[in-house]
């Protein structure tokens, strides 16, 4: 028995001078604990939407981009969301549509604009209806229209948009386009 502890201690000291000795020196826990955590290994843990968004609830905090990053609009990568914790809601929007796209469920962002309102949130599809992810919560609309969505998004709305992430960089490539 003795013999098994110390070589249990002696094994958790070697994983941790190799982890000391290779990893650089500014490295926070965050940075040690997202470098083994990868969109791939979310993905396979989190099928569903109440999945996804129960991640997002629980792991991630609501911060402006003008607070986060001294810029009025950021749009962060799914990586870089994961990495720093925090965002708004384009951010919230793009990490869900990235993980249920990754388990193959037809997902898009979609950002409803008003009088001096904009939203983004995460469209899912399922039996050729609409629901959506907002931040960490899951609304089954079962709508059959994009109107409505944008509707139970804000009743006032004047326009939005479904675009999807394009190309290595974060632009976005707009598929379609509603107004009122």
């Amino acid at each position: 028995m003795k013999k098994a502890i110390a070589a249990s201690w002696t094994y958790a000291l070697i994983i941790a001078f190799l982890t000391l000795f290779f990893l650089p020196g500014n490295a926070s826990a965050q940075q040690i604990f997202s470098r083994t955590l990868s969109l791939r290994n979310l993905a396979a843990d989190l099928k569903s939407p109440e999945a996804v968004a129960q991640y997002l609830w629980r792991n991630f905090a609501f911060e402006k981009d003008q607070r986060q990053f001294g810029v009025e609009d950021l749009w962060q990568s799914p990586d870089q969301f994961l990495e720093t914790r925090k965002g708004d809601c384009e951010d919230f929007s793009l990490f869900a549509y990235e993980i249920l796209k990754m388990n193959g469920i037809k997902a898009f962002v979609f950002n409803v604009y008003g009088n001096g309102f904009g939203h983004s949130v995460c469209v899912f599809m399922e039996n050729g209806r609409y629901n959506l992810i907002d931040g960490g919560t899951v609304t089954r609309l079962d709508a059959a229209d994009l109107q409505t969505v944008a509707e139970s998004i804000d009743p006032f709305w004047k326009s939005a948009s479904v675009v999807i992430p394009h190309g290595s960089s974060l632009r976005v490539k707009v598929l379609k386009t509603l107004t009122r």
